[in-house]
This record gives C-alpha cells, structure tokens and sequence, in this order.
C-alpha cells in the first residue's frame, strides 16, 4: 500500500511537494521533555539529504523554511551525506517556543492499520530564507 502522500498515489501533490518528511524520534530527548534543559536542542535543525541540498542550494548553517498546505518552520541546515535521497528530517517533540513543532506538517490521518498516526506520510518542499535585514535608525 503506497502511503496516501507520495510520487505514487498522488503524483500533483508529489510535483508541488517533492520530498519526503521523516519526523524521527530523537536521541537525546524522550519527545519534548528536555528541550528547555538543553540550549543546543532550542532551535530547529532540518537534516536534508545530500540530493535535495544540491537540488536547493542549501549547505550546512543556512536557515530555510520547510513547508507544505498545512504549514510551515523554519530552521536551521545540516546536510546529511548517507541520508536517503529526497527526505528531510525534522526531530520530532521540538517546543513551539524554539520553532517547533514538526507536526504543524503533518496531516491527522490514521495509519493503514488505524491504531496510529501515518508516519512518514508527509510531503514537503524546502527553500532557503533570506536573513532579515537590520533596521538602522
């Protein structure tokens, strides 16, 4: 069964969102608890595939704004080398207050076997954001 977002079961979504959004567990969180504990967790970081950094023009330390017709965040780039092409990884359980969360992406359908939500069912498209300019006075 092709997941309900994807190149095969909905290639006009695919066209507008090309990639693959993981929201995979982090290590050095259960979910949201520590967030506000440690500082190095408080921004967003979107973990892109070698592919879709070139595809973009991204390279590690850009911020960018992932998005989709649901939502969108902004973080901060790592380019992942042994990444799967076309995916991006945003940790899932970051606060609203640090950027998050990764699930304003998500939608809110049941896994095929209805006892879950549809991981890795998500499509998104990314571009980099221009750093806002500094008023001067």
């Amino acid at each position: 069964m092709y997941p309900a977002e994807s190149k095969e079961s909905n290639p006009s979504l695919a066209a507008k969102y090309p990639y693959r959004l993981l929201t995979i567990h982090p290590l050095r969180s259960n979910h949201s608890q520590h967030y506000p504990l440690i500082p190095a967790l408080q921004t967003v970081r979107i973990e892109v595939a070698a592919d879709v950094a070139a595809d973009k023009g991204l390279t590690d330390g850009d911020k960018a704004r992932v998005y989709n017709d649901r939502s969108s965040l902004i973080g901060t780039v790592k380019v992942l080398d042994g990444a799967y092409p076309g995916t991006i990884n945003i940790h899932e359980g970051q606060w609203g207050a640090f950027g998050g969360p990764v699930n304003v992406l998500t939608s809110d359908l049941e896994s095929d076997n209805g006892c879950g939500s549809a991981l890795y069912d998500c499509l998104v498209n990314i571009e980099k954001t221009v750093p806002e300019a500094k008023q001067t006075v």
